[in-house]
């Protein structure tokens, strides 16, 4: 039997490249896709592993690539699913079989090793070793290839995949203890309620977070300490503290967080640097701080409480980061979901108007979490605009609200 590549105008319908296989007395025409390899390499680099390991065997057999091909789907197996490796080395054989020597399959390998164990630093929460890692799979993977750009592109979908992962568990222990779920993470811990009901924000809820969190704070803070650095920071519904953990990181030298008693066990910032306080009552003056911030933290909160709490934030700092959730955003406890125009027009009243700098720079960065990017904002004290932010307009206040497309797309799959 012989093999050519030919383009057959009988199959002018797909224009599409074809394998012709002569035998006597007929010949058949088998179509495949000619920008597969292009297009799996790039799904490679990424770590798109869901859309490689959709590869499948009858894809692959007349395709002229079906060696690299098959090295790729069995790299998409093995980061996908663990009980399934008979399945990925049995793609592995398939690309010995069809003439992939020893020192690809090797590489292709020991690159998935390391981007499981960048995988398995991003859940501890050690970023700096997940990054390390990340970045020595692409370059042992693709040598040559632009290593710091594919790289960040990399870090991004891991840790986006990896927050997919956390959140399906944490939803689902918090489910099996009672009838409360949570249907998105836009939110920090509730910090009303009293300690009579039972609080679902137990380390599940932490450990689905910290991935998330901790990649949001570096983008935000990183971005927002480009524009202006503070030396002293408090965080107003701080969690777990993972804000304050990368504020310090980043050079910050004092650093506060207040948050309900129950955060105290899952801190990862010193308890020093901690100081327990139910939100739903007045914030006693803790100091003037260089930056005050809260994040998700106002809608859940009664209403009754939002006026005073935007008092309360305004006499901690000149600079506020703030974002709260949007009407319908949805998730755990919210008492206060309202427009950005809502919590503008309480903290103009106090002096002080927004800078949306922040927003546009991150809309589609995956690393930081949709509601993030959708909501947050920084409210300075008008009179300190010029000193502490020089070159930056103010904002319109009217004109603050935004929808994410990963909100709309939620909502309207609900329907």
């Amino acid at each position: 039997m012989m093999e050519k590549s030919v383009t057959d105008s009988h199959s002018a319908r797909d224009n599409q490249p074809s394998v012709v296989f002569e035998s006597e007395p007929e010949q058949f025409v088998v179509p495949y896709d000619e920008n597969l390899l292009e297009r799996s390499r790039t799904q490679w680099q990424f770590g798109d592993w869901e859309s490689l390991a959709k590869l499948d065997r009858n894809t692959l057999q007349h395709h002229p690539d079906r060696a690299k091909l098959a090295l790729l789907a069995a790299a998409g197996r093995l980061q996908t699913n663990n009980d399934n490796a008979t399945d990925a080395f049995q793609f592995v054989r398939l690309a010995q079989d069809w003439g992939i020597g020893r020192k690809l399959i090797s590489q292709i390998l020991i690159a998935g090793v390391h981007n499981s164990l960048g995988r398995a630093a991003t859940l501890a929460g050690v970023q700096p070793r997940a990054q390390k890692h990340f970045e020595a799979s692409v370059a042992i993977g693709t040598p040559g290839s632009a290593v710091n750009l594919v790289t960040k592109a990399r870090v991004t979908e891991q840790i986006w995949q990896t927050k997919q992962i956390l959140t399906e568990k944490s939803k689902n222990r918090l489910s099996a203890k009672g009838p409360e779920r949570i249907e998105n993470r836009g939110e920090a811990p509730a910090t009303s309620k009293s300690n009579a009901v039972a609080n679902p924000y137990d380390k599940a809820f932490y450990d689905a977070q910290k991935p998330g969190s901790e990649s949001s704070a570096n983008v935000v803070l990183s971005l927002l300490f480009k524009h202006y650095m503070p030396q002293s920071i408090v965080d107003v519904g701080c969690g777990a503290g993972t804000w304050l953990k990368v504020a310090k990181e980043l050079g910050v030298k004092k650093i506060l967080g207040l948050d309900g008693e129950y955060a105290t066990q899952q801190l990862v910032i010193p308890i020093e640097d901690f100081i327990p306080h139910d939100l739903s009552a007045k914030i006693d003056k803790r100091g003037v701080f260089d930056l005050a911030m809260s994040l998700e933290v106002a809608e859940h909160l009664d209403k009754s409480r939002a006026d005073e709490f935007v008092e309360d934030l305004c006499g901690l700092s000149d600079v506020i980061l703030f974002s709260a959730a949007v009407p319908h955003q949805g998730g755990t406890d919210h008492r206060n979901e309202n427009w950005p125009e809502y919590w503008a027009e309480k903290f103009q009243r106090r002096g002080f108007v927004p800078l949306d700098f922040i927003r546009e720079k991150v809309w589609n960065n995956r690393a930081v979490e949709w509601w993030y990017r959708q909501n947050v904002l920084v409210f300075v004290r008008q009179s300190s605009i010029v000193d502490k932010f020089p070159g930056q307009q103010s904002a319109d206040p009217d004109c603050l609200a935004r929808i994410h497309p990963e909100l709309f797309i939620k909502r309207a799959e609900r329907r």
